[in-house]
């Protein structure tokens, strides 16, 4: 295979059984994969499942089994608030040893539709609510950058007096379909990797906020290298039987693989793994 990234969505179901069975968690952990992506059938509209686990704190158990692997977590501001998204990463980028990072899509399909016209993150008077759609999920993941880049982990400093370096730590200040001031309440460490998930339309433009965007193998068309802002692309295979010709397309930096239980594992790990 020709493409450079190579990582693993699992679904909740086979996350369950890492959980529990530590030889398999060992076997993708020394695959050498450049990340393990939690909760994506939450934005996938051809695989969701009935019950689900929560990412964010299915990572933090998952990093005594998978140490030595990135994990990123899969969210929707349909469901979360960009202030709530940054903070889950920022602590999990603490406290995972391989680090961690968010792939992010506009609709959470474990949440009902709610009544006609429901607006995201739709809290009354706590909040102002937001139309839900590729223009808010893109803004979400710029503010998640901003307040990820306000707060680094290298402004604590070892001396009594201060703590914290102030002159480090930067409110973002952002104002568009979201108001968000910052700065966050825990510092990040390192770079937080952030994808955009788009299952079927095309966003006119993504920012530079974004390592790359994730797209559907199948739904990919003619996608040039332009597309996405220019945005490196991953492509996002639902069978493990297409990785190879995904990874012989020049167009994406990478590949996902979806992976539902232990044969589509063992499967995708037979093409992408390293160890």
């Amino acid at each position: 295979m020709s493409a450079g990234w190579r990582s693993i969505a699992v679904s909740d179901r086979l996350a369950r059984r890492l959980l529990t069975e530590a030889s398999l968690a060992d076997l993708l952990d020394r695959a050498g994969l450049d990340a393990v992506v939690l909760g994506l059938e939450r934005l996938d509209p051809r695989s969701p499942e009935e019950h689900h686990l929560d990412p964010a704190s299915l990572a933090a158990v998952l990093a005594r089994r998978i140490p030595g692997t990135r994990l990123l977590i899969a969210a929707a501001n349909h469901r979360e608030h960009p202030w709530n998204l940054a903070r889950a990463v920022a602590s999990l980028q603490t406290i995972l040893p391989a680090g961690s990072g968010l792939v992010l899509g506009s609709r959470d399909l474990t949440v009902a539709g709610g009544r006609p016209g429901a607006l995201a993150w739709d809290v009354r008077d706590l909040a102002k609510p937001v139309d839900i759609g590729p223009e808010a999920t893109v803004e979400t993941g710029v503010v998640s950058r901003k307040l990820w880049d306000g707060y680094p982990y290298d402004a604590i400093i070892a001396d009594p007096a201060a703590y914290i370096d102030l002159e480090r730590v930067h409110a973002s200040d952002h104002h568009g379909i979201y108001d968000v001031a910052g700065p966050l309440p825990v510092p990040t460490r390192g770079r937080p990797l952030l994808s955009l998930f788009v299952p079927d339309g095309v966003p006119a433009d993504v920012p530079s906020a974004f390592d790359s965007v994730t797209v559907p193998l199948e739904v990919a068309g003619e996608i040039g290298a332009d597309a996405y802002g220019g945005r490196p692309l991953i492509a996002y295979v639902r069978d493990p039987g297409d990785l190879v010709r995904a990874g012989g397309d020049g167009r994406w930096r990478g590949v996902q693989a979806l992976a539902t239980d232990d044969r589509t594992l063992l499967a995708a790990l037979a093409v992408l793994g390293r160890g």
